[in-house]
């Protein structure tokens, strides 16, 4: 039998249906595809029937099932998924999340080209994957081409620390021992950790722009309510600054690591805390970033103004914003940029923008 060159990795627990959703998305690909993947299914002890759903779809698909003993954490169950591959690559992908033809036809493409790391962009759908909710997972138009680790993190930041979008060398990304990743498992990122320690040596890596699966949106009942915005604040303001500045002491340059941190201000803090700051305690919130983010510019120009400003002008500014934006990008739909106007990042040296 050909070793695959792909294993697609879902973790999963209790989620049958939303898991189902996901398998009937691979269910759909050419058979062509299956000469070069494996799928696995690692399933945390779940209760619901998860084992019945993966029965369900191991006649049309190259499957295999594993069922941990006990229930190890999400975190956890993420390294065990990939552990089990049998490719040279592993995608860790969400039990919730669609894949689209041309997803998997590009990956497949950038392995054969000899990239170690491969960054996918996605569309976000409704809950219910009837409606696009946003057209983009992230804020990039341009590819990008990396050769130097630096760049990577300077450039991706916590983009890597969604498993969906993330295609890498399996072993880059098991080079990390679990009792040093194992401290940022209550953060929910060490993946994000292991990856960035996986490559710093050295890789090939590439960025897709283009939407290249469908992530399911409204999906984490964890981030919800007063307990929910206290996790995500755990894990997007604390967690990831914290796995940054570990990395600074593993031999990442300073530079990329306040331009890591500069990314999550810009595309996640600004944006979800700013943008719905009734249910957040904004005095608490100030004093929990300011440790990590003191010197970025960004957190005195924009957070600080932001989470002292009285809440009626903050939505004041906020809807003129929103409509300066969308004027601005109706001009650029009507302007379409020239073909081939792509961002090349080599050896850690910007060319283009990112």
């Amino acid at each position: 039998m050909k070793r695959p060159i792909l294993s697609i990795c879902i973790p999963t627990y209790n989620r049958a249906t939303f898991l189902g959703g996901c398998l009937e998305s691979l269910a759909r690909l050419d058979s062509k595809y299956w000469e070069d993947i494996e799928v696995i299914v690692s399933d945390n002890a779940s209760t619901d029937s998860t084992r019945e759903v993966v029965e369900s779809y191991q006649q049309l698909i190259p499957l295999r099932y594993f069922r941990n003993a006990s229930n190890i954490g999400g975190e956890r169950n993420f390294f065990a998924a990939a552990s089990r591959g049998l490719a040279e690559h592993v995608w860790v992908f969400g039990d919730d999340d669609k894949f689209e033809e041309d997803g998997v036809a590009s990956v497949l493409e950038q392995i054969r080209l000899g990239y170690d790391l491969i960054v996918l962009n996605f569309c976000v759908w409704s809950r219910d994957m009837d409606s696009v909710v946003h057209s983009r997972g992230f804020p990039r138009t341009v590819a990008g081409k990396y050769q130097d680790p630096n760049a990577v993190l300077a450039s991706l930041g916590s983009h890597l620390g969604f498993i969906s979008s993330v295609i890498v060398r399996k072993e880059m990304f098991l080079s990390v021992p679990p009792e040093e990743y194992e401290q940022f498992v209550e953060y929910g990122f060490s993946h994000l950790y292991a990856t960035y320690c996986g490559i710093r040596s050295g890789c090939r890596a590439i960025c897709l722009p283009d939407p290249m699966f469908k992530c399911r949106g409204d999906n984490c009942e964890g981030f919800k309510g007063e307990a929910g915005q206290s996790a995500w604040n755990k894990y997007f303001i604390e967690g990831t600054a914290l796995i940054f500045e570990a990395l600074g002491r593993k031999g990442y340059s300073s530079r990329a690591v306040a331009r890591a941190k500069n990314q999550v201000l810009r595309d996640c803090i600004t944006k979800t805390i700013l943008g719905s700051m009734q249910a957040v305690n904004r005095p608490a919130l100030l004093r929990l970033m300011y440790p990590y983010y003191r010197r970025n510019w960004r957190f005195w120009a924009i957070c600080v103004p932001g989470l002292l400003t009285p809440m009626p002008l903050l939505n004041f500014a906020h809807d003129i914003y929103v409509g300066a934006r969308r004027k601005v990008r109706s001009y650029g739909r009507a302007r379409p940029l020239p073909t081939g106007h792509v961002a090349s990042i080599e050896s850690g040296r910007l060319k283009g923008k990112t």
